[in-house]
């Protein structure tokens, strides 16, 4: 992941795609496979919300 932050670095590498040469988004191509596990799977948003309320 590029050095943005742990907070967003997803965000920076969408902002800077299309400026990326072939092989810094060939690395980050690689890279998604072993990212899987961080995705946070999502609970419903906002309506969900509104459910339990």
């Amino acid at each position: 992941m590029p050095a943005g932050g742990a907070i967003h670095p997803i965000m920076d590498e969408i902002s800077r795609w299309s400026a990326m040469d072939d092989g810094e988004r060939a690395s980050i191509m690689a890279e998604l496979e072993g990212r899987k596990p961080l995705v946070v799977k999502r609970r419903g948003g906002r309506a969900a919300r509104l459910k339990r309320a």
